[in-house]
């Protein structure tokens, strides 16, 4: 794995190996990246994964897949506070 800070928006970005695409899932790994989500959520900093182009949004307490992302696409996560709803709704937009 490798773990960068996109200049353009501060985000960490974690490119995971294509040849071992669940190890970001696995300790200690899974629970610092949640971590790491949890400390920058209020700086608007988010933890992102890659394997290949595919993206998953690390929150304090839940994942979501965003599917292909480029670096540059923007993101807008929101709470969802509706019972039974997902915690939080993710979307992406070209940059």
């Amino acid at each position: 794995m490798v773990v960068t800070i996109f200049p353009l928006n501060r985000y960490i970005y974690v490119q995971v190996d294509a040849g071992t695409p669940a190890a970001w899932r696995k300790q200690p790994y899974y629970d610092e990246l949640h971590h790491w989500a949890k400390n920058n959520l209020e700086k608007g900093i988010h933890v992102i994964v890659f394997v290949n182009d595919i993206a998953t949004l690390i929150m304090p307490d839940d994942t979501l897949t965003l599917g292909p992302m480029k670096p540059t696409d923007r993101l807008t996560v929101r709470r969802n506070f509706a019972p039974g709803a997902a915690k939080y709704e993710a979307t992406l937009s070209p940059g």
